[in-house]
């Protein structure tokens, strides 16, 4: 099933992007709504689609060369298959950040940010 998932990058003014509660899948809405209300900002996001619809996505902020993580999602029924690797190596292939910076909020978001330590330089400060 993951070969027929597609990514892409998209901008500041898709729903991801700006958090468009009405517009985003609804498993995805507590997660997004939390990042609303912390004013948690991005303006690009590596979106993850299956059949048409938004399965996952990694929000971001980009200054030069500096990559600040903004949350990554990925719903239930695709999670533990890659899925969020596979969006944060697409953002790096794309962008070529020299450096990430990300807090994570979870066990598996830390493992996910360790295991990426080889693709790029990361400050990684774990708040769970």
């Amino acid at each position: 099933m993951t070969s027929r998932i597609r990514l892409g990058k998209v901008g500041e003014n898709h729903y991801v992007v700006s958090l468009d509660l009405k517009a985003l899948p609804k498993g995805a809405y507590k997660f997004s709504k939390q990042l609303k209300d912390q004013y948690v900002d991005a303006d690009n996001a590596i979106v993850a689609y299956f059949e048409g619809e938004v399965i996952g996505y990694f929000r971001y902020g980009k200054d030069n060369k500096t990559v600040y993580g903004c949350g990554t999602w990925v719903q239930a029924k695709h999670r533990r298959k890659g899925l969020a690797s596979r969006m944060w190596k697409f953002m790096v292939d794309k962008d070529k950040p020299k450096h990430i910076h990300v807090i994570t909020s979870s066990r598996n978001g830390a493992k996910l940010v360790d295991s990426l330590t080889k693709i790029a330089e990361i400050d990684h400060f774990p708040n769970w």
